[in-house]
């Protein structure tokens, strides 16, 4: 089902049946060169999901997306984020994450179109988390996220951007003109490990050096993992 979020009543009849909402929205959902969303885009899937009856609404953020960043797009995040904090009354969770670990393969080692890396800003700070280890923190939270409350992921490593920069230079590809694909916005963009524990009882495994070695493909950990079905508390 499609939707535009800029347009509160095209979301109503993909909402119809839902019991819980994740919203992946950012102020540039679709990549590289395609339209900006508005900043009431978040706040219209919450104020629709709730009109409809729906009691879970999960925004995911990022870290970076503060009313100072350099990079414009986080700026946009911020507002976007900012309309959905305001709703205080309706029962939306915030999920901020400190950036993915396929970003900086993407922007600063392997680039897919083959253009030039972006450098690392070395006084920066990051933790890359993998989308899977936020997949499972999504999936084991939504039945006990508490309405108005704002969370932090990231890890399981965190680094300088002097620590990185090193650690990711023997994996860097690429040739010609710079990539077309977005760097990491410079600035602390860090969550620690153990605050992302604290907040979503879930430890992240997926290490960016283990991606980095396998050339990419995420590595499948050893341990059991869970199994979850709808209707699972």
């Amino acid at each position: 089902c499609y939707a535009d979020a800029d347009h509160p009543a095209s979301l109503v009849p993909v909402l119809e049946g839902a019991t819980q909402v994740v919203s992946c929205i950012n102020a540039r959902t679709a990549g590289h060169g395609c339209p900006e969303y508005g900043e009431e885009a978040g706040a219209n899937i919450v104020t629709t999901a709730v009109e409809a009856g729906i009691q879970h609404v999960l925004h995911l953020s990022v870290v970076g997306a503060y009313r100072w960043s350099p990079n414009p797009l986080n700026r946009a995040s911020f507002r976007i984020d900012r309309k959905v904090r305001v709703l205080k009354d309706l029962p939306w969770t915030m999920l901020r994450v400190s950036c993915y670990q396929d970003e900086v393969i993407e922007g600063h080692v392997r680039p897919p179109d083959g253009g030039k890396p972006h450098g690392i800003a070395r006084s920066s700070r990051y933790a890359p988390i993998s989308r899977r280890d936020v997949g499972r923190i999504v999936v084991d939270l939504l039945p006990k996220m508490i309405p108005s409350r704002t969370l932090y992921v990231g890890g399981p490593d965190t680094w300088y951007g002097t620590e990185m920069a090193s650690t990711i230079a023997p994996f860097i590809q690429g040739s010609g003109g710079r990539t077309r694909y977005g760097q990491l916005p410079p600035g602390d963009v860090c969550v620690m490990p153990d605050t992302t524990r604290v907040m979503v009882d879930l430890q992240p495994r997926d290490r960016l050096i283990d991606r980095l070695e396998s050339g990419n493909a995420p590595v499948e950990t050893r341990e059991a993992q869970p199994v979850y079905k709808r209707g699972d508390p």
